[in-house]
């Protein structure tokens, strides 16, 4: 990994100082990314930065968060079905994400991956290709059936790309959502566009009985939430029933 430790260009850092910035923005949304889930990547010059694994995108403004890997490395790593992770150097603390080898296949120089709420409303419905097709018509997106994450999905997504270079949309069937774009602000437009058109409405739900709920809590174990949304778990419409 000599040639990933070359010296930065103050382009490279302004770069990378970017992604810091939107990895940090998506991994605090809840919706987008859940403590260390998901992960981000840039390439520059030959070298796929890409979140270290455990590492959270919400944390990145203020820690190490990416590891840089010579991108050349990773796909041979990939072809010869070698293990990713070893190719950080030894003396490095942090390794790379088990989604680096799906990162490096991505023509795209930034690439988002997240597990999104609003994408795997859809994505684990067995109707949701269909249901995909009307709300991201006019995307190049493309559906991909669950595959287990690491060199398996980088597989099944090389051949998508192999066939259509120009895909910037994966929806990952029971798993999530990857975006790209050629860079950071174009990535992020398109992450917004297609959570948009993701978008869940919040169903409609009786209120909970406050007063008698707190008297159960009080003689209980059980804390009384406090939050609305959570009640809605346990609430149905009557008519539904």
């Amino acid at each position: 990994m000599k040639n990933a430790q070359r010296a930065l260009t103050s382009q490279d850092e302004k770069e990378i100082a970017l992604l810091r910035d939107l990895s940090a923005r998506v991994g605090s949304d809840p919706l987008l990314a859940q403590a260390s889930t998901g992960n981000t990547s840039i390439k520059l010059d030959g070298v796929l930065w890409i979140k270290a694994s455990g590492k959270w995108l919400a944390h990145a403004r203020r820690e190490d968060t990416f590891v840089p890997l010579e991108l050349t490395e990773v796909k041979e790593a990939l072809r010869n079905n070698r293990e990713i992770a070893s190719l950080s150097s030894l003396d490095q603390a942090l390794r790379p994400s088990i989604e680096t080898a799906m990162h490096s296949v991505l023509r795209h120089r930034v690439v988002i991956h997240v597990h999104s709420i609003n994408a795997l409303a859809w994505a684990i419905r067995l109707d949701g290709p269909d249901q995909l097709t009307k709300r991201l018509a006019g995307l190049d997106w493309r559906w991909i059936p669950y595959t287990a994450s690491g060199v398996s999905l980088a597989r099944e997504i090389a051949q998508v790309v192999a066939c259509a270079p120009e895909t910037d949309v994966f929806i990952l069937g029971n798993h999530g959502l990857v975006v790209c774009g050629q860079d950071c602000h174009t990535a992020e437009r398109l992450l917004w566009e297609v959570e948009r058109r993701l978008a869940i409405t919040t169903r409609r739900f009786p209120k909970p009985d406050t007063t008698v709920l707190t008297m159960i809590a009080r003689f209980s174990r059980w804390q009384f939430p406090d939050v609305d949304l959570l009640h809605a778990l346990g609430t149905q419409r009557p008519e539904r029933f």
